[in-house]
């Protein structure tokens, strides 16, 4: 029996799904898609490619093909990928409010995230010689930026996830414990999805 997914209304078993400007049930038109491709023929070292601003979202950046450079991904503050030439192994990494996922097969690079950055990001190659390189890049911006009064940081969760034993509870019926988890849902999504399929699966009488 397939597992009950909230919507991106927060609605259980909803199929309400967020377009790529990151609007619930939205139309796609609240946000421009730029992408473009950067090329560098000569030179050594960490070269900018681009900045991607504060706000974006779907960003992704491909190599057009194999060579002897590295990405490099660094915010405004301390976090970074391949930057001041130490070398990370493919992974997750928290940058920009957003968690960016790198990966490296041999000689070739990809960088997603899905957004929105909370500042921007600084894009940049590591070339190690002179040789034809390009990358693809592309993202999503609101067409209508934040008032600079307010920010895109995504508010911290208003709750703390803690592991404990087990109690005796009276029970709860399916009602009461939707409307649990879709309270739960509005202040930490992934968090309250992955806990909602623990729980369809866990058996009392195995605990």
């Amino acid at each position: 029996m397939g597992v009950a997914k909230f919507g991106c209304d927060g609605i259980l078993g909803s199929l309400a799904r967020e377009d790529h400007c990151g609007v619930c049930n939205g139309n796609g038109k609240s946000c421009k898609v730029i992408k473009g491709d950067f090329n560098h023929t000569r030179g050594a070292g960490y070269v900018e490619a681009l900045v991607i601003p504060a706000g974006a979202r779907r960003i992704k950046v491909v190599e057009e093909k194999p060579a002897h450079s590295y990405l490099a991904l660094r915010d405004a503050g301390k976090q970074s990928i391949n930057s001041d030439w130490k070398i990370e192994h493919s992974g997750t990494f928290n940058i920009a409010g957003t968690t960016v996922h790198y990966v490296r097969r041999g000689l070739w690079e990809k960088i997603s995230a899905k957004g929105p950055t909370t500042s921007p990001l600084h894009l940049l190659v590591l070339l190690f010689h002179d040789q034809s390189y390009g990358l693809h890049y592309e993202y999503t911006i609101p067409l209508d930026p934040l008032p600079e009064n307010q920010s895109s940081k995504v508010p911290e969760p208003l709750f703390m996830w803690t592991h404990s034993g087990w109690e005796d509870c009276d029970a709860m019926d399916d009602d009461r414990m939707d409307s649990v988890f879709k309270d739960m849902w509005k202040r930490d999504p992934e968090q309250t999805s992955s806990l909602h399929t623990a729980a369809q699966k866990w058996n009392p009488d195995q605990s």
